[in-house]
């Protein structure tokens, strides 16, 4: 599995810490790059960095299709912004830190799922967006090696109905272009075609998944 994982690396952040211990683990069993806008204070890591530019447009430097998953790790930190406004536009996996969602619930709008470290964030959260919400003890509960098996175990299983939510993103997209309004009766239909395919093509998946 191929990962871009797009997070603060600053040794002042906390997220970054967390994404330095998780990222070296994960690396023992998947290829991970870290996408980091600014390398202040950076941490020491031996995996490939990748600096992009948040001002320029997204398709100028992100390579649509080269990961199996972006994973965007923030919370509610004005220097996440940039990670923030990737997660508006690129469908991604949301590994969302200790926070209030509602504040943030236009930038979960495209993510393919949200992992929460906290049962009581995971409830909040299912109260703001419809997307799937995986809870995951963080690593200082169950160690890192259980945290990062779990974690792939997940991205291994969302891989599988990948292709249906990004149809669902797209055609959402291009009805926020068309400035359709989200009560009219052709969005409440592809809504629930969509939610129709996923929940059938999830409840396959998963099921083909522990049948193995």
């Amino acid at each position: 599995m191929k990962l871009a994982w797009l997070t603060p690396f600053s040794a002042n952040s906390a997220i970054g810490r967390f994404s330095q211990t998780v990222t070296d683990e994960l690396s023992k069993q998947a290829e991970i790059d870290l996408w980091i806008a600014g390398r202040e204070n950076l941490l020491s890591t031996s995996l490939r960095i990748i600096d992009y530019n948040p001002a320029l447009p997204v398709d100028q430097w992100w390579p649509r299709g080269a990961y199996d998953f972006a994973i965007c790790n923030f919370g509610e930190q004005p220097f996440q912004r940039p990670i923030l406004e990737f997660a508006r536009k690129i469908s991604s996996v949301v590994v969302l830190h200790d926070c209030e969602p509602s504040r943030l619930e236009d930038c979960m709008s495209r993510a393919l799922a949200v992992v929460t470290h906290s049962d009581l964030l995971r409830e909040k959260i299912e109260q703001v967006v419809p997307q799937y919400v995986e809870h995951i003890p963080p690593p200082s509960t169950q160690g890192v090696e259980s945290y990062c098996q779990r974690l792939l175990e997940f991205l291994d299983e969302l891989r599988t109905v990948k292709p249906v939510l990004e149809s669902i993103h797209r055609t959402a997209g291009i009805l926020a272009e068309l400035k359709v309004r989200p009560d009219t009766e052709i969005v409440k239909t592809v809504a629930s075609m969509a939610a129709e395919m996923f929940c059938g093509s999830a409840e396959e998946a998963l099921w083909n998944k522990k049948s193995e």
